[in-house]
Formats: C-alpha cells, sequence, structure tokens
C-alpha cells in the first residue's frame, strides 16, 4: 500500500472586511502567493485551500505518490436565491483502477487572527471564530472581536460532516496562532468513536464523492440560529448551560425542520416535556460527575451535544478551599516559607521554586497571577463558609510570605506597599540592581495585577474579621481594611512612579492602573464604600479620585479598553462592566483632570482635562463593551468546553474555560439582570439606544450563566473524575481545559494534551474568585421557553404556582424577572426555598441561619412594579419602603406558625407591575 498527499491551492476566495465596518464583501478569486499576501495585508480571510493524503492500493500508477490516482477539484458558485448563500463545493474522484481509502481531507480556515499592538484594528479588523465541530451539525462562524455584525456563518451541506479540528503551529507568525483546519475525514482521531469511518471513506475505481459547504452573512445571534435551522441543523438551547452541577435543574431545547431523534449514554434520565416558540423541550438529570455525549440523530446526519455533570457548587467551593490550603502550602526553612502554590494532579504534587517541574519561576515563584490567586480563593471562600483551619492558613501566608517579603512593608522606602513581580520576589528584593533600572530587578514593582489581587485579598480578610472577630489572629478588621486601602493606593502609584525601559513590551512609565482593565479591580468601588461606611471618609476620598481618573480615562479616551497584558485577550471584561455600572450609578466629576505621564510619548508627560460625560454616553460605553464580550465568548455552541466558555488570540481550540470565562461571564449576566432593554427606563429621555442589533436579554441570560458555571467543572471530585481521578486530586484543578486531540499547554514541561483539563491548577482560582462574586439564581420569563429558573431545582403545579430551591453555591442572591423586577440580597441568612404565585403576585421565601453570623438581614429590591410585605415571621424589623429598597431586619429565633423551625425564617411579599 502506498500514501498519497495532495494539496490543491489555486482556487482561493478571499473575502474582507468593508472599510466602513458594516460587512464582509467578497474581494477576488485567485492563488496560494496572492492568499499569503492578502493576509499579510490584514485583510479579512480566504477559503479554497483542501488538503488530502489517501492510501492507494500496491500497483497503483506511477504517479500515486504526487496523488495523481485522486482528483480533487474545488469550486465556489452562488446560490440562485437571491445570490445569499456561498456554496463552497469539494469532489474527490478515484481514478485508479482498485480501492482508494481517504485518510485525511482537511480544509484549512486561514482567517485574519494576526493581532498586532493596536486595540482598534485589534478590535475592528481582525476575526474572532466560533466552532461547533460535530458531524453534519457542525456550525462556524466568524466576526468582528467587536460584537459588531455581520457575521459570516459555515454549515455542512447534505452528506457533509466534520469530525475534528486542529491547528498547525509550524506556520505560526507574530500575532497569529497558527492556521486553523477543519477535518472531513482525519485518520488519527479519537472523534472517531463517536463518527466512526463508514463506507464514504472508501472510494471505488471511478467513484468520486462530492462535499459540499454552505456560507451566510448572520445580522445577529438570534439570526445564526435561524440560518442553522432554514438550513435544516439542529438549533439547540440548553439551560443553565452545559456543565450542569448536582442540584440544579437542565433543560433542552431542540428546534429541527424535519424528524430527529436523540441517543442518551446511560445515566441520563430524561422526559419530553412540551413545545414551546417551536423547540421540543426536555428535562434532563444526570447521575455521577462526568462526561455526557447526547446524539442528535437526523435524515441528513448527526452531531452530538457534549453535558458535564459535576457535583453542587457548595462542595465544589469546600473542597477546593480544603485541598489549596491542606495541600498547596509550604510551611519549612527555605525562604518561601508560607507559599501557596501549583498543584500537578498528574504527579499529585505541590510545586515550589525547588520542585519546579520545568513549569516558569513566574508560576512557581507566588508572586504572578498562577500563585497569588491561591490564598485569594480560600479567603473568598471563607467569607461565605469560613473553617478556622483554611483562616489560619491565610493568615500564616500573610505573615511569612506575603508581608515584609513579596510585599514591601509600610516603613520601606522607597515604593512602600509595593509588591515584586516575577520571577521570583526574592530575587528581586535582593538583587544588586536597584533603584532606576527601567523595572528590572528592586524596581520589578510594576505589574499592577499584581497588586490587584492582594487588594481583594485584604479586604477579603477584612470582610471575615468583620463578621467573624474571633477566627482571626493575625490582624483585626480595621487592621486587614487599611491594608487593603494601602495597596490599592500604591496600585496607583507606585507602578506610575517607574520608568520603563530595556527590553520590556510597553515603554515610559507604567500606566496600566488608569489606562487598562486589571482583574478583580471590581474590589476598588467596593473597598471605597467599606471606607465610607466604617469612618474613613478622607481615605475614600483619596481612592475614589484616583479611580474616577481611571473611570473618566476609559469612558472618555480609550476607545476599545478590552484587552489587558494580551495584544487580544479577555481580562477586562469584568473591569469594562464595572466602570459602565460605576458610571450609571454615581455622579461623575464635572472638573477632573488627570496628569498624563506618556501624553506625548515615553515619559513626555501633559495634563489631560476631562470633559463631562453624560449617563447616554455612558450607557454606550456598557453596550460597547458587552457587545465585544458576547463575541469573545461561546453562546452557540452546545458543548460544556465552549459554551460560555472566553477565549483569546487562538480563538476557540485552545486554552478554553479559563478564569476569564467566569470573571467576564459575570459582567454578561449582570447586563441581563439589572440592564438589557432598559435604557429608556433608566435614563428618562434617552435615545433609543439601537447600537445592538439585537437587546435580547434571554440570550444574555443565557449566556452569563453558562459562563459563571463553566470552569467549575475544572475541580477535581476525586476517583469519579474522568482526568486525573483520585482520592488525593479531590479538590484539585485544571488551568484550562484542551479541546484538540492534538492540543498544546503553553508550559515548557507538557506541551501535548489530548481533549482534557491541564494537570496544573495555575491561574484558574481567579475564575473561582469571580464565580463567588457572581453566584445567584435567576427566575426569569426566557422569550422561547417561558419561565424559567437558573441556577437551582424547581416544582411546577401547572397553575402559575414554583416552589423553587436555589442551588447555586451560596444562596444568597435572587433575581426574578418578568414583566417587573424583585432581587433579594441576604446576609446572615440562606434562602432555602421560595414558594411563587405568578398569579396572585406573591412569594414566600424560607430563610435558613447561618449559625456562625449574628447580623440577619434581607434586601429587597423591586423595579417597575409595588411590593410589601404581607406576613413575616415573628421578631423582625422593617424599614419604610425607599427607592424601590427594603430592608427587614431578624433576630431571635424564626416564626414557630408555620412549623419552620427554630433555625429558619420566613417573609411573604405582595408585588404587583406598574400599570
Amino acid at each position: 500500500m502506498k500514501t498519497a498527499k495532495k494539496i490543491l491551492e489555486n482556487s482561493y476566495f478571499h473575502l474582507e472586511w468593508n472599510e466602513n465596518g458594516t460587512g464582509l464583501e467578497v474581494l477576488s478569486r485567485g492563488g496560494n502567493e496572492e492568499g499569503m499576501n492578502f493576509l499579510a495585508a490584514g485583510k479579512g480571510f480566504h477559503l479554497g485551500t483542501v488538503f488530502m493524503s489517501c492510501t492507494l492500493p500496491d500497483g497503483a500508477g506511477s504517479d500515486a505518490e504526487s496523488g495523481q490516482d485522486v482528483k480533487v477539484t474545488s469550486d465556489f458558485r452562488f446560490s440562485e436565491h437571491e445570490g445569499k448563500e456561498l456554496i463552497w463545493e469539494i469532489s474527490v474522484q478515484n481514478t485508479a483502477e482498485a480501492e482508494v481509502v481517504i485518510d485525511d481531507l482537511k480544509l484549512p480556515l486561514q482567517m485574519n487572527t494576526a493581532y498586532v499592538a493596536d486595540a482598534r484594528v485589534n478590535y475592528t479588523q481582525r476575526l474572532v471564530r466560533h466552532a461547533y465541530v460535530s458531524g453534519n451539525a457542525s456550525v462556524l462562524y466568524w466576526q468582528r472581536p467587536d460584537g459588531v455584525f455581520p457575521a459570516l456563518v459555515m454549515l455542512c451541506g447534505k452528506d457533509t460532516s466534520l469530525i475534528d479540528c486542529e491547528l498547525d503551529h509550524s506556520t505560526r507568525a507574530p500575532g497569529w496562532y497558527g492556521t486553523y483546519s477543519v477535518c472531513i475525514h482525519a485518520k488519527d482521531t479519537e472523534r472517531n468513536v463517536w463518527f466512526p469511518e463508514d463506507v464514504n471513506t472508501r472510494l471505488r475505481p471511478g467513484e468520486s464523492r462530492t462535499f459540499t459547504f454552505l456560507f451566510r452573512w448572520a445580522e445577529s445571534y438570534e439570526d445564526i440560529r435561524d440560518i442553522v435551522y432554514a438550513a435544516g441543523r439542529p438549533d439547540v438551547i440548553s439551560l443553565p448551560g452545559m456543565v450542569i452541577p448536582k442540584g440544579m435543574d437542565c433543560t433542552l431545547a431542540v428546534r429541527h425542520r424535519s424528524d430527529y431523534t436523540l441517543e442518551f449514554p446511560d445515566q441520563v434520565k430524561w422526559q419530553k416535556k412540551d413545545n414551546r416558540g417551536g423547540y421540543d423541550v426536555y428535562s434532563l438529570s444526570f447521575g455521577k460527575t462526568g462526561r455526557y455525549p447526547i446524539a442528535v440523530k437526523y435524515a441528513d446526519g448527526y452531531g452530538y451535544l457534549d453535558y458535564f455533570a459535576t457535583e453542587d457548587i457548595e462542595t465544589l467551593l469546600k473542597i477546593r478551599a480544603r485541598h489549596v490550603a491542606s495541600c498547596q502550602q509550604y510551611r519549612g526553612d527555605a525562604w518561601y516559607n508560607g507559599l501557596i502554590s501549583l498543584w500537578n494532579m498528574e504527579t499529585e504534587r505541590m510545586l515550589t521554586p525547588e520542585y519546579t517541574e520545568g513549569i516558569y519561576p513566574y508560576c512557581t515563584g507566588g508572586a504572578d497571577d498562577p500563585g497569588l490567586c491561591k490564598a485569594s480563593v480560600i479567603a473568598a471562600k471563607n467569607c461565605y463558609y469560613p473553617c478556622q483551619e483554611e483562616i489560619d492558613a491565610v493568615e500564616y501566608y500573610m505573615e511569612h510570605f506575603l508581608w515584609g517579603g513579596l510585599q514591601r512593608r509600610e516603613d520601606e522606602e522607597p515604593y512602600p506597599y509595593g509588591i515584586y513581580g516575577s520571577d521570583y520576589w526574592f530575587d528581586n528584593r535582593n538583587s544588586t540592581v536597584t533603584y532606576g533600572s527601567g523595572g528590572h530587578g528592586q524596581e520589578r514593582m510594576w505589574r499592577t495585577f499584581d497588586y490587584t489581587h492582594i487588594i481583594g485579598l485584604y479586604r477579603d480578610m477584612y470582610r471575615i474579621a468583620r463578621k467573624y472577630p474571633d477566627m482571626t489572629k493575625y490582624l483585626d478588621w480595621r487592621g486587614y481594611l487599611m491594608r487593603s486601602y494601602r495597596t490599592a493606593m500604591a496600585f496607583y502609584e507606585v507602578p506610575y512612579s517607574i520608568f520603563m525601559k530595556n527590553g520590556w513590551a510597553h515603554h515610559g512609565y507604567c500606566d496600566w492602573a488608569f489606562k487598562q482593565g486589571n482583574f478583580h479591580e471590581i474590589n476598588i468601588p467596593w473597598l471605597i464604600e467599606d471606607l465610607e461606611r466604617e469612618g474613613y471618609p478622607n481615605e475614600a476620598a483619596k481612592l475614589r479620585h484616583y479611580w474616577e481618573q481611571k473611570v473618566m480615562y476609559m469612558l472618555e479616551i480609550h476607545p476599545y479598553p478590552f484587552g489587558s497584558e494580551m495584544w487580544f485577550d479577555s481580562t477586562a471584561f469584568e473591569s469594562t462592566h464595572v466602570i459602565a455600572e460605576y458610571g450609571l450609578k454615581n455622579p461623575l466629576p464635572e472638573d477632573l483632570t488627570f496628569y498624563d505621564k506618556n501624553k506625548n510619548g515615553p515619559g513626555e508627560g501633559g495634563e489631560i482635562r476631562f470633559a463631562p460625560v453624560g449617563k447616554d454616553a455612558v450607557w454606550e460605553f456598557m453596550e460597547k463593551e458587552i457587545r465585544a464580550n458576547m463575541a469573545d465568548r461561546g453562546c452557540i455552541e452546545p458543548t460544556f468546553y465552549h459554551m460560555g466558555s472566553d477565549v483569546r488570540q487562538s480563538s476557540d481550540c485552545e486554552y478554553l474555560m479559563s478564569y476569564m470565562a467566569q470573571l467576564g461571564g459575570r459582567s454578561v449576566l449582570d447586563y441581563a439582570v439589572n440592564y438589557a432593554g432598559r435604557r429608556a427606563k433608566m435614563i428618562p429621555g434617552a435615545a433609543d439606544g439601537k447600537v445592538y442589533t439585537e437587546d435580547n436579554s434571554s440570550l444574555w441570560m443565557r449566556t452569563g450563566y453558562a459562563s459563571y458555571l463553566s470552569s467549575f467543572m475544572l475541580i477535581n471530585t476525586g476517583t469519579d473524575y474522568p482526568w486525573y481521578g483520585t482520592e488525593q486530586n479531590r479538590g484539585a484543578a485544571g488551568w484550562g481545559f484542551e479541546p484538540l486531540q492534538k492540543g498544546r499547554m503553553f508550559i515548557p514541561t507538557k506541551h501535548d494534551i489530548s481533549n482534557a483539563p491541564w494537570p496544573y491548577d495555575g491561574e484558574i482560582d481567579n475564575g473561582f474568585i469571580g464565580a463567588m462574586r457572581t453566584s445567584c439564581s435567576v427566575f426569569y420569563r426566557d422569550d422561547v421557553l417561558g419561565y424559567v429558573f437558573l441556577g437551582g431545582h424547581t416544582e411546577e403545579d401547572g397553575r402559575g404556582r414554583y416552589r423553587l430551591y436555589p442551588a447555586d453555591g451560596l444562596r444568597q442572591r435572587f433575581h426574578f424577572r418578568a414583566e417587573c423586577g424583585l432581587s433579594v440580597f441576604t446576609e446572615g441568612l440562606r434562602i432555602e426555598c421560595m414558594n411563587w404565585d405568578l398569579e396572585g403576585g406573591t412569594v414566600r421565601m424560607y430563610l435558613e441561619k447561618k449559625p456562625e453570623e449574628s447580623a440577619r438581614q434581607v434586601i429587597i429590591e423591586v423595579r417597575d412594579c409595588t411590593a410589601e410585605i404581607l406576613r413575616a415571621g415573628r421578631n423582625i424589623s422593617q424599614s419604610g419602603w425607599k427607592n424601590g429598597v427594603n430592608t427587614v431586619e431578624f433576630a431571635g429565633s424564626g416564626a414557630d406558625s408555620d412549623d419552620v423551625g427554630e433555625s429558619k425564617y420566613w417573609i411573604e411579599i405582595c408585588f404587583r407591575a406598574e400599570e
């Protein structure tokens, strides 16, 4: 047998964004050289390359090695239907005298992802790809990273399927992450378990096969769904996402033009409920932790919906904090005493500066995001579920590793409260390279992201000390509050005092604190409120001054403030949304100035005087940042590793479900809950605000909640976990998920990883911290499925009455959204369940005491409705309804009239929508 390879590359079809940014247009057709020049010029993308390898029988013609016994043709044509559909046809014919087996048939889809150090170019002249590669049901679409439509949608035609995809890094260029290919056939792929080889990979003498792909323009996300449905492919909605924690209902909705069947794996219980809005609606429940592919089969082919079931979120948060505190902290005589570091699930060992397994020093030394988030995730969890051993671990870290080590003390000059950056703070602190070095050695305190970790850590410890004063020993609540404040001031002052030069990617004074998003910045406006509430008005005013300089710069000057350290990434989406929220909720200064030390070039300063910013402009900024956030995450693809996940420069086929999925997901969900479709109501006299091609709160709600849940699947649940499943790894976590069969990590010791989580935990705890800020349950009216409860279990009697059991992990935040809205926030209490009578307009909430907390209250916010307490348990006090906010204080025992027990309270509310 012989192997022949053939590359067809003389039938390119070039497409590019119009100069006015309104859409994509066909430019030309041409050969390979022209195509390479096309990409190099920063233009859109081009189609037409076909790569094929096949096995020929012995005795094939003399040209077998060059593939002449197999004829491959590729061509494009427009459909006759209004010229709206582009059809790509690829034909393979066996011209040999014996059977030929197609081993590999791949289509390189060379899109322009050559990102550059220019945010405007990256977000308006580049493309981001989303791909659901799953047989005949495959859907790919490309859009601008700023989220402006149209998008180009690619579907499989009849008798055509995609079974895999791959990324070729050998063609990598600066800013471009290689050639992405989809596979019609691939000899070496584990996905053949799902898509086994069929007779179509074998061609008899003279036999031919044609593969067809369809391309359409889409004007919105709903338009993408309609295109999929119109082409006879399954359109799928899954709530609350594709990662399903225990205790949460899962609803699957399928829309298809013809008959189809679903094939469920073992341990999936399902029931077909009804048809809503043209979708067949199913309820699903899953057995043990694991992956559950569900086949959708229909006349033209089939595809798979890829679910992942895991334990309940409360358990996941607890086992994660316990594992980090008990297995990932070093205590000993080395210079890094107190370090909380990475864990390798393969070797079941903690990494240290002396045991690195070849991992970069910035990962193992505790002075960058992978290490800094470890103590923070323990502290964040202990704000809700306190554990003395875990709090002790954080305080040991602070006393022995952080204070006076990684972070400078208040008596150290210059730069008190400065934080040393990568690689090892010990080397930098003791370096012979001193100040004025351009950011090297002892001056390596300019990385602003290091500060925001520690601001949040101290603030969470303040919260713990405030609620549980007997559980903290290193500092009291005032001490932690002041540490958080001083670190926040250093965040603005220290890096901005360091002039960068000599090899760094940025030049001049490090102005990241003012000019780009830093994750965990959400703590700064909250910290300002803490300071004001605790009686520190002067400190609050100083911090507010810096924060508002940042807010005004982002609102008024920076056109695309979504990137971060990388030219294109998703780190800043939590921060940009917080800035928009702040601008809508607070009066902005009208005479603020900012001295920009780099205004006229590196180190060439000048003053910026900000013009007044109206609420309409703030709203437009919010729409812009949410639109880009949505373009950056999966919202159509029904797989657990795509749905809700963020993407980076390598798009949707590397490093998915990162910490940024949950950080930025908070912004999408918050927009859905509090802002979508409300511009005119929140800003009287505002413009219609039709910046979006759609303003669909259901879309934002689905995507935001899926993002919140997504990265939780990376928490190892022990022996039942599909990867690295041992008891020692229970509570360990993966850094991200690698979707490719031949994927790779960007760390040096383990480049290859196959469709699995990374074995190291790295930065992922930042996501879990963000998830705790997001945690809530939502009862809302979906535009397709009617009333849906996200984040728990529902019992319905069919007469407009529901009993809701939250299972979001914290059970302290709940939102109801329909014609009117209610939001519930609790302190010292958890929501056990709620009885909703939608026709009667009442809700009764049953609340559990948190035994470790004495102060207990419920804050109820209402919108577009009137509300009042009808009845409640005894021992409550109620403030008057003000501006839609009501506070109910509880003391002593709960009511016993309804036999709810001594550890519980109840409250019943009547609400009526405004006419």
